[in-house]
């Protein structure tokens, strides 16, 4: 069984927003490198993808910018307070 949810954080077309994540169990995110992306074969593994909603002619942020937008958003959507860990960590 497994206990949690992946997300690629990824700008497909099949993305859903990260405004709409679904956050009610916890989540592995997985953010791939810049300039190479996340390999197809993770991708295929994710169960998720969520994509930041960008103006146009802008197609992506560094990985930090795009970590720090995820895990707030993540916060929010669960109603936890700004500075609260939530439970949010990292493994590298």
């Amino acid at each position: 069984r497994v206990l949690f949810r992946s997300v690629a954080a990824h700008p497909g077309a099949s993305a859903c927003s990260v405004h709409r994540l679904p956050v009610h169990r916890p989540l592995c995110v997985v953010l791939g490198a810049e300039g190479e992306g996340i390999s197809a074969e993770v991708l295929d593994v994710c169960e998720v993808q969520a994509s930041i909603p960008m103006e146009s002619g802008v197609d992506s942020l560094n990985v930090a910018a795009a970590s720090a937008v995820f895990f707030s958003e993540i916060r929010r959507l669960r109603g936890e307070p700004a500075g609260a860990s939530g439970g949010i960590g990292w493994v590298g």
